[in-house]
């Protein structure tokens, strides 16, 4: 049976793993025998890019990308000066896919051919849609890239490792390297629900790695005088003195106190030290976690129940600050660690394997397939018009706004259907304007434009000029990956337009960089 590796494309670190029973996967050592690659890519010539842990090394900051998840799918304008191209993050992050994939190609001698990818649980369905994007530039048919959120991943290794998990609702606290999620997660016998989820795919445990940066930098500049901005040279740039600063963060987890070198400074910083200069971001993640279990509240009802456990997912909860505050604001609930560094990529390859089972009869066993059941992490509608009015009452033009057609933490698949009418008379067809947003309304709700985010755009043709008022139909429907498909109707025509989601690189463009980083040697 022909595998579906199973791969967590970090911020900081990135893993790939297999699973080729249904109760254990395996992480695949990269060339360099580590389990973890280095989400760092150092464009060292033309011809050559290096990914990893010699990428990180490099002291030439110019030539060198990290964190580039922060970026992927934001249309920030962020891009990468690379052989006469400007590399967009979903390129960057195809250098990523292929170094740990040629890895676990080498290691197991086989050809990678399907792949669950991970993402944040609050990605939406642009940074969703750059993900598999990464994939589909290495070459993979779109049939064959899977998408599923973090901390489901974990929750799915967690929950079908352990029989005696079923039943119980668990919280899973997942904080890594750029990015945080807490996801409310039911874990049943043939499957694993998403309750709620929420998050910040900007917070992570680079932000603690910064704070320890500044601080030192702070420190060194009252003591020598420095200017900060002299404080990066060549033998200091600022990518160096952060990989120090995380050496310190990590030091801090097993010791009281640490040393930060800058030039032939050391500054002392202590656990404490540490703690109160960061309190407010781990705050942030608390205070997210607790919105989030007030929308489940709000989604459930008289149906909500108290989760059983909480689960702490990701590198970053290692800081001893966390399980800490984690325990004091949910007292009596059991907190525990599991694998956080594995736990994403084991979780993805063993929905891999049990996607592989459903597909073959043969091998189905009802205790092998175990089917997640996500949920919409945003609201999704579209921008219409609404009459204004005067002091009077009397109408005054028109405003907009974004009225829900599915609301956010829906089950998926889902499909919503809302109905609309020409604000005009003699109109020849409507523009549909999409829009995701983080607000939490019902469905046929209002949400003010500014909350929004422009995601596509669909044209209907009427065919003649109708009169003002009539009827038009708006389907938005997502499938069980979070990707979306709109479709316009009118009713009385029967004339219909559907697309699906095509923001972000097109197939043009996806071609043209496969063919780009097919003559580079990836190391």
């Amino acid at each position: 049976m022909e595998r579906i590796y199973g791969i967590d494309l970090g911020t900081t670190n990135s893993c790939i793993a297999f699973a080729d029973d249904d109760t254990n996967a395996e992480v695949v050592n990269n060339f360099e025998g580590k389990q973890v690659t280095p989400s760092v890519v150092f464009f060292e010539s033309p011809t050559e890019v290096v990914v990893g842990e010699t990428a990180e090394n490099d002291a030439d900051e110019s030539r060198m990308v990290f964190a580039v998840k922060r970026h992927i799918g934001k249309n920030d304008g962020f891009s990468f000066p690379f052989n006469g191209r400007n590399l967009k993050p979903e390129e960057i992050s195809a250098y990523i896919l292929k170094k740990v994939i040629q890895g676990a190609e080498d290691a197991q001698d086989e050809k990678v051919q399907r792949l669950v990818i991970t993402h944040p649980a609050y990605f939406g369905v642009r940074e969703k849609k750059a993900t598999r994007n990464a994939a589909l530039i290495l070459g993979f048919r779109k049939e064959d890239v899977f998408l599923i959120p973090e901390p489901v991943a974990a929750a799915y290794s967690y929950g079908i490792r352990k029989r005696e998990n079923v039943g119980k609702t668990v919280l899973v606290y997942d904080l890594g390297g750029g990015t945080f999620d807490a996801t409310l997660i039911k874990i049943e016998e043939e499957k694993i629900s998403v309750i709620c989820t929420g998050g910040n795919p900007q917070l992570g445990g680079l932000d603690w790695d910064e704070r320890i940066l500044e601080y030192g930098i702070a420190e060194y500049t009252r003591r020598t005088g420095v200017e900060e901005a002299a404080v990066f040279d060549e033998y200091n740039s600022r990518k160096e003195l952060l990989d120090r600063a995380r050496t310190v963060k990590h030091t801090l987890t097993t010791r009281p106190h640490a040393r930060f070198k800058i030039h032939e400074e050391l500054i002392d910083i202590s656990l404490d030290q540490f703690n109160e200069m960061t309190s407010d971001l781990c705050e942030r993640t608390i205070v997210l976690a607790e919105q989030m279990i007030e929308d489940a509240k709000q989604k459930l009802g008289e149906d909500y129940k108290d989760f059983d456990e909480i689960l702490l997912v990701g590198g970053a909860t290692r800081m001893k600050q966390i399980k800490e505050n984690v325990e004091s604001r949910f007292p009596g609930v059991k907190v525990s660690f599991y694998e956080p560094d594995l736990a994403v990529a084991k979780g993805a390859a063993l929905y891999g394997y049990s996607l592989n089972v459903s597909q073959k009869p043969e091998l189905l066993r009802e205790e092998e397939f175990i089917d997640i059941e996500n949920v919409t992490p945003k609201a999704f509608g579209m921008l219409t018009y609404y009459p204004k009015t005067d002091s009077d009452g009397n109408e005054d033009g028109f405003e907009q706004d974004i009225e829900i057609i599915i609301e956010k933490h829906t089950a998926l698949p889902a499909s919503r259907t809302t109905g609309f009418k020409t604000i005009k008379d003699d109109q020849m067809g409507i523009g549909c304007i999409f829009c995701e947003t983080d607000a939490n309304p019902f469905q046929g709700m209002r949400v003010q434009k500014e909350l929004g985010i422009y995601i596509d755009r669909l044209e209907l043709s009427f065919g003649k000029a109708v009169p003002k008022g009539t009827p038009i139909e708006v389907t938005v429907t997502m499938d069980k990956q979070g990707l979306l498909q709109f479709t316009a109707r009118d009713p009385a025509s029967g004339n219909e337009q559907s697309l699906k989601f095509n923001a972000g690189m097109t197939d043009e463009e996806i071609l043209e960089a496969r063919d780009a980083l097919s003559n580079v040697h990836v190391g």
